[in-house]
Order: structure tokens, then sequence, then C-alpha cells
């Protein structure tokens, strides 16, 4: 299986994901990628450590020893970042 182009990476720095380890993921993928940076919130906090490739693909349940090759060879959860505009009064139907 061929590697991924990959551009930007974003690791959640929200409460939750720090408080599951995406200091030590953002880290990890430092050592790897040319840009790395924390961002706010992705909303998938359950589902927590975050990342995200290029805008367009989210990675969950990420883990230091596994990441690297988890977002180069596998496919992603497609995502959508919501701005104020996208979002209606019914929060929950628009996702």
């Amino acid at each position: 299986m061929e590697e991924k182009h990959i551009e930007k990476v974003e690791v959640c720095c929200g409460g939750t994901c720090l408080a599951q380890g995406s200091q030590d993921i953002f880290d990890t993928l430092q050592s790897k990628f040319e840009n790395v940076e924390m961002c706010s919130c992705l909303g998938r906090c359950k589902k927590g450590p975050n990342v995200l490739i290029d805008e367009k693909e989210i990675f969950h349940y990420s883990k230091p020893h596994t990441v690297n090759s988890k977002i180069c060879y596998e496919t992603g959860d497609i995502y959508k970042r919501f701005s104020e505009d996208d979002i209606t009064d019914n929060f929950l139907e628009d996702i």
C-alpha cells in the first residue's frame, strides 16, 4: 500500500482529547510531518484523541505508537468543519 501525501495535520487540544493523550500524539507527529498544529475541539470528544488530516479526514482513538502508520495508510472518517453560518437552531440535526 502506498503512503498518502499529507499537507496538514491538526491534533485536537480540547480538554477531553488532551486528557486522553493528544499532547503525546502531537509530539509524535511533529517528528514525521512539517505542518503539524494543535487545533480547537473537533467535536468528536467521545472518540478522542482526534487527528484531522488535510481538513477532510478525521482519525479517532489514536495512540502515539500507531498514529503515523494509521494516518499515512488508512482512510479516516469524512470530516466537515462547521462554521457559525452552517449551524441552525437545531445543532443535532446539523451534524
